[in-house]
Order: structure tokens, then sequence, then C-alpha cells
């Protein structure tokens, strides 16, 4: 998983949390007129579950049941999603450097305080793990042509010449390495990912 496409869940996970949230409005407002039937009442309590269920996959949520049967939900540390018949939704906001998107409740960031769930997960793989792994393949790149241009330096071609350091030419369909000291380029083909 690429970080632009974490990055793209992350933004998408926003977008399911409000719709959930609205759900979970809509349930609490059935609820406070009465939901009717007993049956009525037991399928209001069974969505408002299932959207509990849903929301707490995504992130991590605190919920507070009141008497009546209505729900508050917050996520983070303490930002309300649902209160009562109202559902305050969080943005997804692009923000410099990275352009990365940062989720906000009203006008705090709370992308620090989603540590759990999906979203969570996503956030921690993009903004931590996925770029250390790319800066640990750096580093193998790096020492690998090092150590290549080194014992290269110290041999001899099939022609008795003694090497000099590779210089590499990208190309669209692969890096051509220019040997100084033979006749004409080593070409290596690296199939498109």
């Amino acid at each position: 998983i690429r970080q632009q496409a974490a990055d793209s869940e992350v933004t998408a996970s926003v977008a399911e949390i409000n719709q959930i949230a609205a759900r979970l409005a809509a349930v609490n407002s059935a609820l406070t007129n009465g939901g009717g039937d007993p049956a009525t009442l037991n399928s209001l309590f069974d969505r408002q579950s299932q959207a509990l269920r849903e929301l707490s996959n995504l992130a991590s949520v605190n919920v507070v049941t009141r008497e009546d049967g209505l729900v508050d939900v917050t996520v983070g540390n303490g930002h309300a999603i649902v209160v009562g018949e109202n559902a305050y939704g969080l943005q997804a906001v692009p923000t410099a450097p990275s352009g990365f998107a940062h989720v906000f409740s009203g006008t705090a960031d709370i992308t620090t305080e989603l540590t759990s769930g999906h979203i969570g997960g996503l956030i921690a793989a993009r903004d931590s793990l996925i770029a250390s792994y790319q800066q640990s393949l750096d580093t193998l790149a790096f020492g690998f042509s090092n150590s290549v241009n080194t014992l290269h330096a110290g041999g001899r071609s099939l022609w008795m010449a003694f090497k000099r350091p590779f210089r590499a030419q990208w190309q669209q369909q692969g890096i051509t390495y220019f040997d100084v000291g033979s006749s004409g380029p080593v070409s290596l083909r690296v199939p498109a990912a």
C-alpha cells in the first residue's frame, strides 16, 4: 500500500464515519418520537447496534447510552459525532507540508487522537510505517550500489582493463550502465511494475 492510497482511504473512512453518524442521529430521532410498537422499537435498537459496530471497526468510539435509549458518540479525546438527534461530521483536510489529509472535528485537528480501528491503522501506515520502509529500502539500495562499485573498481574486465565506477543513465525502459573502460554500454532492463 502506498502513502497516497492510504491517504485516500483515510478520506473515505472519514466520509463513512459521517454517514454512520447521520444514521445514528436518525435512529435517535425515531426513538425520540416514540418508535411506535415493540417490533419497531426492536428494529430501531438493532439498527443502532449495527451502526455502533460499524463505527467501532472504523475508529475507537466512546458511547453513552441515555435512559431513553438514545446514544451519544464521541471519537478521539471526546469529540462528539452524535449527540441526541444531531450528527457532527468530521472533515478530512489536506495539510502542508505532505498534502496528506488530517482529520478535523470542527477546528480541532484530531488526527493524532485516532490511534485504533481502521482509520487509526491507515494513519499509522501512511505517516510512520510506509515512510520508514521507504527509508530502509533507500539505504539498502545505496549500500548495494556502493558495494557493486567497490567490487567493480577492484577487478578487471574481460578485456583485462581496470574498471572504474559505473555511471547510470536512467531510461524509460530500464537502466543503461556505461562502463567507462569497455567498448559500449551494458543495459539492465527492469520490467515495469
